[in-house]
């Protein structure tokens, strides 16, 4: 399985509406989707090596009366390669649909659908922690799993944004991709940090073979 952009870190989040309460207390690291209806970009750059980046493009819709919030992964070319949609709620958000979509040597596209093995995004209450989603697909090798496991790291970390310092919410996100049909197992784990008014704007990954990725918040490009 491919260790996709937008599904391994999966930080998406909720509005800053129905009903807040006082221990809502991670609500605010969030990104404030009421903040993008003409949407946002948010633009990437692993710091260990300044060529590879990411960009995720974010907007939300009202669809029968619910609030739905898309991530869309941009590859080089500004093409959409993956689609994560979720439902916000009043305690936190829930998926709703993934997939990927390739594209040939002639730019032709094939969309790729994943099946959803639990829902369960993100909660607002530190109570409701740790949290586990999966999705099911079906590569090469047969059935494929990849489950998270996102715990909290540290609720007092502070990062640089834009030269000035925020603090900021830190998970501990623990991956798993299971290769159901030959019984392999391939492992990794990210510490994912959010801070207020800016939702993730780190997130430093630590793959099984050694190799650490460090990406940062370089720039938001507002639509």
């Amino acid at each position: 399985m491919k260790i996709l952009l937008i599904i391994s870190v999966l930080f998406l989040s909720g509005l800053n509406g129905f009903g807040q309460k006082t221990q809502d207390n991670f609500r605010g690291n969030y990104f404030n989707i009421s903040e993008f209806n003409k949407g946002k970009i948010y633009n990437f750059i692993d710091v260990r090596n300044k060529d590879n980046t990411h960009n995720w493009q974010m907007y939300y819709k009202i669809e029968s009366s619910d609030t739905i919030f898309y991530t869309d992964g941009l590859d080089e070319k500004n093409r959409v390669i993956e689609v994560f949609i979720e439902k916000v709620q009043a305690d936190g958000t829930k998926m709703m649909e993934y997939y990927t979509i390739n594209y040939d040597s002639t730019g032709a596209s094939k969309k790729v659908t994943y099946d959803i093995m639990s829902r369960n995004v993100y909660k607002y209450t530190e109570e409701k922690y740790p949290l586990t989603w999966s999705v099911l697909s079906r590569g090469q090798y047969g059935r494929e799993k990849l489950t998270k496991k996102r715990t909290i790291a540290s609720k007092n970390e502070t990062q640089n944004i834009y030269n000035k310092s925020y603090n900021c919410l830190v998970f501990r996100d623990e991956f798993s991709v299971e290769y159901l049909d030959i019984n392999q197992v391939y492992n990794f784990y990210q510490l994912s940090y959010y801070a207020k008014g800016f939702g993730l704007v780190r997130y430093n990954r630590f793959m099984q073979d050694g190799k650490e990725l460090d990406y940062r918040l370089l720039k938001i490009i507002e639509k």
